[in-house]
Order: C-alpha cells, then sequence, then structure tokens
C-alpha cells in the first residue's frame, strides 16, 4: 500500500490516554515516534543498531538514550521484539484491519457501477463535466479560494490563525 492510500490509521485516544499514565513524557514521545513509524511502514519496523542509531537522530537522542528508554517501553510491554523487529500488537491489529477496509472498498470500486446489488444510476445521481455544473468555486491548494480572498479581515489568514492559538 503506498503511502498515499494510508492518511490515516485508527487512534483510539481513550485507549491511548489509559495506556500512558505512569510513563514519563520522554517515553510517551519515543512510543509515539515508534507507533508511527510502524503504522507509515505498514508492519514491524528494523530493530537493530543502524536502525536505533536512526530512530535516536530523528528523536535528537543519544543513543544510549534512546536504547534505555526503548528498553523501558520492552519492559511495559508497550513494544515487543522479536526476530531483529520492533512491534506492538495494538498497531499489528489496525494495520491489518486498514487493508481489509481498503481491500473491501477496492473490491466494491471494482464492482462496474454497482453497488450492494443497486446500479448507481437509480439513485438519481448524474455525472458532471465540469465544476461550474455543480455551481460550486474552485477553492485553491490552501483551501482559502483565490488570492483576493486570502485576507481575513484584512489581515493574512497566517497571522489570524496565530493570533488565535
Amino acid at each position: 500500500m503506498s503511502k498515499k492510500n494510508k492518511p490515516w490509521v485508527a487512534w483510539y485516544y481513550r485507549d491511548f490516554l489509559d495506556g500512558v499514565i505512569g510513563m514519563d513524557a520522554c517515553e510517551i514521545g519515543v512510543y509515539v515516534f515508534l507507533l508511527n513509524t510502524i503504522y507509515d511502514h505498514d508492519a514491524p519496523i528494523p530493530a537493530n543498531d543502524r536502525a536505533f542509531l536512526i530512530y535516536a537522530h530523528k528523536l535528537k537522542m543519544r543513543i544510549d538514550h534512546f536504547k534505555r528508554v526503548l528498553q523501558s517501553l520492552i519492559d511495559l510491554h508497550k513494544i515487543t521484539v522479536a526476530d531483529g523487529v520492533l512491534s506492538n500488537s495494538r498497531a499489528d491489529f489496525e494495520i491489518g484491519e486498514r487493508s481489509r477496509r481498503v481491500e473491501k472498498l477496492a473490491k466494491n470500486l471494482r464492482g462496474s457501477g454497482v453497488k450492494n446489488g443497486r446500479d448507481l444510476s437509480e439513485t438519481g445521481l448524474k455525472p458532471v463535466s465540469s465544476l461550474s455544473e455543480t455551481g460550486l468555486k474552485p477553492v485553491s491548494k490552501n483551501g482559502v479560494g483565490d488570492k483576493n480572498n486570502s485576507k481575513i479581515n484584512g489581515g493574512d489568514v497566517r497571522s489570524e490563525i496565530l493570533a488565535i492559538g
């Protein structure tokens, strides 16, 4: 599965929050990094000195500190190491679920316009050949609109957003 086809992952915030109680900020940070790296690879990730050096570098940690934190996560049963890879049982499950959902969607799309045994033309929907037929106006890449609409109340959009935060 290419990276563009997996822009999300099922993240159960309550399970995560309950699961990190008692962990320090550094452990949580490394844990989140490792989980997201596993999700990004759609598989367990390498567990060797070269990989640890790369992970530590990305986290701006010394290698010895990274290894101590990793060992703590292993001791807490948050991360498992076996057969030269780091994994997490929940991440393995969610990756499998995501793959099944994507495969099901792909199978439905291959159905030549038939979904749930019904021809899509029965829905009353008709294809459009241009955006103007919908009555919608195009939006720029930044989601703001054309250059004339890129200001809010005479101020720069980014300045407005920063002022809110």
